[in-house]
């Protein structure tokens, strides 16, 4: 990669195996909004920052060249070559190679703790349409102003001091429904630092694993999805309904397999590539509509 600024942007050259339009649209975060121009924008531990690509070249604005460097290159996973995950992945199972090709432009995110764990606590049982008002409610009404950017005033996501006051009512306003005990149990508990947050990462993934689903409305996908989403834990496998449906698919013969079980072929079978298997075929599964009649 080559990386250097511009009078407009940070401009990154040579990129490989990455698609905006894949990363935005599979789910991994809801806050990046979509602009006219196919760019995104997104306000990410309080920094907002568009982002748009022509071809191999990323286009940063509203930044600088050492937060890209030193911020964003390890928030995309641009330090990660993707071309030898692929290569390890189809030497493990060669039947899926038409799933990694067509979201061949993926990668995980490297995303806040916090954040990542309270949108995945309020995606129980909501659409990603939903998910995305919900949480803009919480940012408008809770989080810190940050700036305006191009006419629209942005905030950051709500710190566990601020969710942990607020009322059951309070959080209900923001259409969170049955969710609003998990949230504000769950924010007290990271506040008062009974569980630490921020060094999980630190721990073996088991005992990572064990610690988030002590909180409150966190059960084994929400788990294996903040593990995966914001403490580069890669051995753990996510299992939805997607993800149910194309695992029987292709590795199964027939359709009433337990979550545990997948999980458990999936992480045998590909170890510390699995949450990158998952994510390819989440995308390909959810995009295609994979066994949905």
């Amino acid at each position: 990669m080559i990386i250097y600024e511009d009078s407009c942007a940070v401009v990154i050259e040579n990129v490989k195996d990455f698609n905006i339009h894949h990363i935005f649209s599979s789910g991994q975060s809801v806050r990046w909004k979509k602009q006219k121009d196919n760019s995104y924008i997104c306000v990410v531990k309080d920094k907002i920052i568009n982002v748009s690509q022509i071809d191999d070249i990323l286009y940063f604005k509203n930044t600088n060249l050492d937060d890209v460097k030193n911020f964003w290159v390890n928030y995309f996973g641009l330090d990660v070559n993707y071309s030898i995950i692929k290569k390890e992945i189809l030497n493990i199972s060669p039947n899926l190679s038409h799933i990694i090709d067509f979201g061949s432009g993926l990668r995980i995110l490297n995303q806040d703790e916090w954040e990542t764990l309270i949108t995945l606590i309020l995606s129980a049982n909501n659409s990603m349409q939903i998910l995305e008002k919900v949480v803009d409610n919480l940012c408008s009404r809770y989080g810190d102003y940050i700036g305006e950017y191009e006419g629209e005033k942005y905030y950051s996501f709500p710190t566990p001091n601020k969710l942990s006051s607020l009322s059951l009512d309070e959080l209900r306003e923001c259409k969170v429904g049955f969710r609003d005990k998990y949230i504000k149990s769950t924010s007290t508990v990271i506040y008062n630092n009974d569980i630490d947050l921020y060094n999980l990462n630190k721990l073996d993934t088991k005992s990572c694993l064990d610690n988030l689903r002590e909180l409150s409305g966190v059960g084994e996908k929400v788990a294996d999805c903040v593990a995966m989403l914001s403490m580069k834990k890669y051995d753990v496998f996510a299992v939805d309904v997607w993800i149910k449906r194309i695992m029987e698919d292709i590795y199964f013969s027939n359709k009433s397999n337990s979550v545990k079980k997948i999980r458990s072929f999936a992480v045998d079978k590909f170890g510390d590539l699995s949450s990158f298997v998952q994510q390819y075929l989440f995308f390909f599964a959810r995009q295609n509509k994979v066994g949905k009649s």
